[in-house]
């Protein structure tokens, strides 16, 4: 039996550590095959790229530690021992990133909330639960630090699983035997088991409610590549059915690319506006008139409403608009423009981060498939909009 493991160790970690959890890991996700002897130290040695001493010492900590048998000069791997029980090992991790504190303990839209429930349900379950900075995870040897003594298992937030990178550690992380589930349904997540939010059921809620204020020319306002957003896809689908049962024709969306960055401040506010009304213009011209505006976020209806104004028409009278998210409450925005969404859809976060966890500690044996678990979202009728 042989081993590849050909990187060179880069960490800053020290070596005869790195290279324990790295003979770890491999016993863990089954690479080396329990009562197959291990190589010689040479070849380790030659394969990873550090001295024969060096492998020596990591073999005799994996010896002690119970993963491996020794006797004479031949090692034979052992099953994972028991005594890995230790405080991690009732532990969940949380992958998340850092991000601004959340205002309103109300605008549950924020991502935070995630966590919020995955701790929730950690907590519940009688498990630790360890928010992992996806940003620190970066750092030279961060991962075999993580895997020389691996939580139960891992959930991961969708904003995370976007960091450069992570798709690799959450790899690694896996072939440990470590157990992951991921927030969302991004491109390269397939093979996890996941937990999302019903897009399509949210968008059909929005749409189903602007018809029956009698609104029939509704148009999305939408981020540009929906190849790579798969809430887009899932979005729209949901607005054309309902729009289909109604026996009204589904606009195309309006396609927007990236607004202004923070818009917290009034000049960035102001450029994002002068954006947004010309992409309303541009729609106008080639599309027609529209009654409602289905933004992608909350965060869009200040620019959506202070742009309608600009071309005469009165925000929640002629155009009405809704959100999505509800962290209405926390928009900064209103500062410059006081309109809020007549109703968003709540994607139940806290919802989801419970699920996350429970999906994780659902120990119900090989899956021939992943599993995924969609959570329907809540219409919030905004009843304070102008």
């Amino acid at each position: 039996m042989s081993i590849v493991l050909n990187d060179p160790l880069t960490s800053r970690a020290p070596a005869t550590s790195q290279v324990a959890a790295r003979l770890r890991q491999r016993i863990r996700s089954g690479d080396l095959v329990v009562g197959e002897c291990l190589p010689p130290e040479r070849k380790l040695a030659e394969s990873i790229g550090v001295a024969r001493g060096t492998i020596r010492a990591a073999l005799q900590q994996l010896v002690s530690e119970g993963f491996i048998d020794q006797q004479g000069y031949r090692r034979r791997v052992r099953s994972i021992p028991r005594a890995e029980s230790g405080v991690l090992s009732s532990t969940v991790g949380i992958l998340a990133t850092r991000r601004h504190s959340v205002v309103t303990p109300n605008a549950s839209g924020w991502e935070s909330f995630v966590e919020v429930g995955a701790m929730q349900q950690a907590r519940e379950a009688g498990l630790n639960a360890l928010i992992l900075h996806a940003e620190t995870l970066e750092q030279p040897g961060a991962i075999d630090q993580l895997l020389e003594h691996p939580p139960r298992g891992v959930v991961v937030c969708s904003a995370a699983y976007r960091r450069p990178g992570v798709i690799k550690l959450l790899n690694n992380v896996r072939q440990a035997g470590v157990a992951v589930v991921i927030e969302g349904d991004p491109t390269g997540g397939e093979t996890y088991d996941r937990v999302l939010s019903d897009h399509a059921a949210g968008a059909h809620l929005l749409t189903s409610y602007l018809l029956a204020r009698g609104r029939t020319r509704i148009v999305y306002l939408l981020p540009a590549s929906p190849t790579q957003q798969y809430w887009v896809r899932h979005r729209l689908e949901g607005y054309r059915q309902a729009m289909s049962e109604s026996g009204h024709p589904a606009l195309e969306p309006i396609m927007s690319g990236p607004l202004a960055g923070n818009t917290h401040e009034q000049d960035l506010f102001d450029v994002a506006v002068m954006q947004t009304l010309g992409y309303l213009v541009d729609y106008q011209r080639r599309v027609g008139a529209f009654d409602a505006i289905m933004c992608a976020s909350d965060g869009q209806v200040c620019q959506v409403a202070s742009a309608l104004r600009k071309l005469g028409l009165v925000p929640q009278k002629d155009v009405l608009i809704t959100g999505y998210d509800n962290y209405w409450e926390d928009l900064r925005e209103r500062k410059w423009e006081t309109t809020l969404p007549l109703a968003t859809a709540d994607k139940q976060n806290m919802e989801i981060g419970r699920r996350l966890v429970r999906l994780l500690t659902d120990d119900t044996g090989p899956q021939n498939e992943p599993r995924v678990e969609m959570i329907q979202p809540r219409l919030v009728e905004v009843t304070s909009a102008s």
